[in-house]
């Protein structure tokens, strides 16, 4: 007994009792060892003594919600532990695991619990240092939260620093492709224009061939025109449409301006099918437009072998609110599946021929601006049909058109 008295006067649990009060405390207290590695108790453990470590360390450990053990802290000679459970009343709230040989002095519960009663300066000094506890774990759980903020925020600092050199990168990529993709059709329209200008220079004194190699001009400037409409709609991200009403006709009649002669000289069919007479509303450029690319795309698709592209347009009227449907069909070669989810995706092309690959999200955002719906169903070696749907104002004043 007189071996722990001494020892406990250098416990701080203890540093305020007097020597009767020690006395008291040695004269209940037993000697225990454990070897390295063992469980002195498990978090969880219903709380039976309370422990001063003489000799040797131990860690005290906690469970995550993960199921994994968490070391909180150890412990070496002079630090006491499991008394919170003891005043509480409550399971022990984690575990301590011995990390070498340990020598402790433990109190059964009863005996704790009996000091307590019989000696108010043990209860103080118990109060004075679970509150020191407390307070040390408060500033220690204080400063741990500080550098762990401070190695997010230096975290968080190269992560964005990392995806704002990710984003730069993959600009230049884009713009770099957009560039190269915007140069390839500028050149085609660009040498016919100067091809056809420096024709003019020939056939000056031949009406005929003048007004037809003008009139070629003219279409490739058109093409040029509505290519660069195409480029400012994507990079703006949205499309002020000009509504008004037109005829199907109308629509008909630039399609085959566009594509007829072409077609001739390919030996690939164009056939328009439609009410001519039926009246539409809508933007009419940005219809032809999506018409146009559509077209284009089933010309494309038949170029290593001659065939038809065919265009309808019909009201349909079995549902509830009237709609227009517009429908390209064409019988080439067809859209691999892995390749027709990626259609309105910019920058995508399967064209031998180039193209900026904005053909069909141009196609896709003229619709939706509209508020219409758009499908697209293909089959390898048969063809590609492309449908459709705008929604048909039933007020319409002929008188406009």
């Amino acid at each position: 007994m007189s071996g722990n008295l001494a020892f406990l006067k250098h416990v701080y649990f203890f540093k305020d009792l007097d020597n009767r009060e020690l006395r008291a405390i040695a004269s209940v207290a037993h000697t225990q060892t454990f070897p390295g590695g063992t469980y002195i108790f498990r978090e969880g453990d219903e709380a039976e003594r309370f422990y001063v470590l003489v000799n040797g360390w131990v860690g005290i450990y906690k469970v995550s919600h993960s199921g994994e053990p968490n070391l909180l802290t150890r412990q070496g000679p002079g630090h006491v532990f499991g008394e919170m459970a003891l005043v509480d009343d409550l399971p022990r709230s984690a575990s301590v695991v011995t990390e070498t040989k340990v020598e402790v002095l433990y109190l059964d519960r009863k005996d704790f619990v009996r000091l307590l009663h019989e000696n108010p300066s043990v209860v103080q000094s118990v109060i004075r240092s679970l509150a020191a506890m407390i307070r040390n774990s408060n500033e220690s759980y204080v400063d741990d939260l500080s550098e762990r903020n401070k190695a997010l925020e230096i975290a968080y600092e190269e992560l964005k620093k990392t995806q704002d050199d990710l984003i730069r990168a993959e600009r230049f990529s884009n713009l770099g492709k957009l560039v190269s993709l915007i140069i390839h059709d500028l050149k085609n329209p660009i040498s016919i224009i100067r091809g056809y200008g420096e024709l003019l220079k020939i056939v000056a004194d031949d009406p005929v061939k003048l007004q037809g190699y003008a009139s070629k001009i003219v279409r490739e400037s058109d093409r040029l025109n509505d290519f660069t409409r195409e480029l400012l709609d994507y990079s703006r991200g949205r499309m002020r449409l000009e509504m008004a009403p037109y005829r199907v006709g109308t629509v008909f009649d630039r399609i085959e301006t566009l594509f007829k002669e072409d077609f001739f000289n390919r030996n690939i069919g164009l056939l328009l099918t439609g009410d001519r007479e039926l009246v539409l509303y809508g933007d009419l450029e940005r219809v032809v437009r999506a018409l146009s690319n559509l077209v284009d795309n089933g010309r494309k698709a038949l170029t290593d072998k001659s065939g038809e592209v065919a265009v309808l347009v019909d009201k349909e009227s079995n549902v509830e609110k009237q709609t227009i449907r517009f429908q390209v069909k064409d019988n080439g070669e067809g859209i691999p599946t892995d390749s027709l989810e990626k259609i309105f995706e910019p920058f995508f092309s399967r064209s031998k021929g180039g193209g900026t690959g904005l053909g069909m999200v141009s196609v896709k955002n003229i619709v939706e601006a509209h508020g219409g719906t758009i499908l697209v169903d293909s089959t390898l070696g048969q063809g590609t049909t492309v449908t459709f749907r705008l929604p048909q104002k039933l007020e319409i004043n002929e008188e406009n058109l």
